[in-house]
């Protein structure tokens, strides 16, 4: 008993089934062909681009960052828009968790093994599903391009008030150090020290040197003036050509960001152009058909042998 369904005894039970197993396989095969023609044709349109052109945010790589777009809700929603997708679909504007499972279920975005992303699309309509392909590139282009100049925008802000601080620092201090030279009389520190002391000690030199002379008292009040406020004047002059080079720098970095800003990019490079299909990628008829007709020939196998067991048991 134990051995009655040995491999040597399977076909024996088999064949003695056989009749009944061939009528509920025709059977399944028969029925899976014609269900099989109930589903609803589908064409599908792919295309295969690769990241350009995007800036990083995290750690992500740019072929995620580009995955993340093709996902997003609002390149969802633009395709939807502008490919009529809810009166395609003839779904009640009201549903739109309906929508977006239809949405779902007929667009797919998949990474590749060579870092760019495919995008595949299942429609009823062949020229409707490549449509929707070449709409989801430009949205995602669209998409990409906002995010870009939306930061961009946001550091010509920053540094377009780092130039206006920056300006009215070297406007303060170009004012004090007008003062004095106005004031003081102070041009060029050093130079000025130099001729100074030149002219002061030719003037001494001289036979009938006299200090209340008016060259020799202007000399000695620009001396004079030199000692009490050159300190000043050389530091102001010093930070005045710090301040001046930090101000070229947040000038040239403002330049780039609103050249950023302004210039049209594209952000993927499309290495497989979306196509209108002419042949139907959904259903595949027969291999529905193939699988319906394995898995009920397995499970007819498997009630033959319990129904030959009850039998061996007596039951």
């Amino acid at each position: 008993m134990e051995n009655y369904f040995d491999n040597s005894d399977l076909l024996s039970v088999l064949l003695k089934w056989k009749k009944q197993i061939v009528i509920i396989v025709v059977i399944t095969a028969i029925f899976s062909s014609l269900l099989s023609f109930l589903i609803p044709i589908k064409f599908k349109s792919e295309a295969v681009v690769y990241p350009a052109n995007l800036l990083s945010y995290s750690s992500e790589t740019q072929t995620e960052q580009l995955l993340q777009l093709c996902n997003s809700k609002e390149v969802m929603d633009s395709v939807i828009k502008y490919c009529h997708l809810i009166e395609h679909y003839g779904i009640d504007t009201s549903n739109y968790s309906a929508l977006v499972d239809r949405y779902k279920d007929n667009v797919s975005f998949s990474k590749t093994e060579y870092e760019s992303v495919l995008i595949e699309v299942l429609d009823a309509d062949a020229q409707q599903a490549c449509n929707i392909v070449n709409m989801i590139i430009a949205m995602v282009n669209n998409k990409a391009k906002n995010l870009q100049q939306e930061k961009s925008w946001e550091v010509v802000k920053v540094k377009q008030a780092q130039l206006n601080n920056k300006k009215h620092e070297i406007d303060s201090m170009e004012t004090v150090l007008k003062e004095l030279r106005i004031k003081y009389g102070l041009l060029s520190y050093d130079v000025q020290v130099e001729e100074v002391v030149k002219r002061y000690l030719k003037e001494r030199v001289k036979p009938g040197y006299n200090p209340s002379a008016s060259s020799s008292q202007e000399m000695t009040s620009l001396l004079a003036s030199l000692k009490e406020k050159g300190g000043d004047f050389i530091a102001l002059t010093d930070n005045l050509e710090k301040e001046r080079d930090f101000y070229n720098q947040i000038k040239f970095d403002y330049e780039n960001a609103y050249k950023d800003a302004n210039k049209i990019l594209t952000y993927t490079s499309v290495v497989t152009y979306p196509k209108t299909s002419d042949t139907k990628a959904y259903p595949i008829r027969w291999l529905i058909v193939l699988m319906s007709v394995l898995s009920t020939f397995m499970l007819a196998i498997v009630g033959v042998l319990l129904v030959e067991r009850n039998k061996l048991n007596g039951k």
